[in-house]
């Protein structure tokens, strides 16, 4: 008698791969609503923070090189940039160093509530060789399911997340 060889099956079954397939669909259906949903808080909170670390960076820099810093808040490009202000005019001119240079994520928008010793709105803020502020306030950002942030930026220069 001829012995027959058995063969092995190796590998996985057509119900078997249909029932993965639709195990991970199910998966997905239920991980991808919450990921769009925590999508624009992330935004929100690497904006907050861009923030954040623009002023502090640009107050420490003010300090350790014995120079005025001008962070200038742009609502309508929803960006920020702080520069070192070499001739004390406010606006950055040709050879002057920049810091920071910021956009926004997108979805997420800026505004500044900045008031100046005069009560005056100001859309910049100058940080002088002791690292005191020309103005303080509140810089806000609001993403697109309307999440609010807030910096306060205080008189004595420190600034935190609200």
């Amino acid at each position: 008698m001829k012995m027959m060889k058995k063969m092995k099956n190796n590998g996985f079954t057509l119900m078997e791969l249909m029932i993965v397939i639709a195990i991970v669909a199910i998966m997905a259906s239920i991980a991808i609503p919450n990921f769009i949903g925590w999508l624009p808080e992330r935004r929100l909170d690497a904006g907050l923070q861009d923030v954040l670390q623009g002023l502090q960076k640009s107050r420490s820099r003010a300090i350790m090189l014995n120079r005025r810093v001008v962070v200038n808040f742009d609502a309508a490009a929803e960006s920020f940039t702080a520069f070192v202000d070499e001739d004390a005019s406010g606006g950055q001119d040709a050879g002057e160093l920049t810091l920071v240079d910021s956009d926004m994520p997108a979805g997420v928008d800026l505004t500044t509530n900045l008031v100046d010793a005069a009560a005056v709105a100001v859309a910049a803020v100058t940080f002088d060789n002791r690292g005191f502020p020309t103005a303080s306030g509140t810089i806000s950002l609001q993403n697109n399911n309307g999440t609010v942030g807030n910096v306060q930026l205080y008189l004595s220069g420190h600034s935190v997340l609200q």
